[in-house]
């Protein structure tokens, strides 16, 4: 199936100009929003390093959740 924004665990929008990144202080370029799971919700503004390490925490604790709840059937 082909990916689409709809479906993704992380929604991006562009950070406002002169903010720092909430995980290492350096200037943010994006801010991203957690879309579901146990992090639904979950937002900050990050670089684009630390955006990326966020991105991909969230998408692995989607998988776990999606993993877990379909195991407790």
């Amino acid at each position: 199936m082909a990916e689409s924004e709809f479906r993704r665990s992380v929604s991006s929008d562009r950070a406002p100009r002169g903010s720092q990144c909430e995980w290492c202080g350096k200037p943010a370029n994006v801010q991203l929003t957690a879309i579901g799971g146990f992090s639904h919700n979950d937002s900050g503004l990050f670089c684009r390093e630390c955006g990326d390490l966020f991105a991909r925490t969230v998408a692995q604790a989607a998988v776990a959740s999606h993993t877990l709840s379909y195991n407790a059937r």
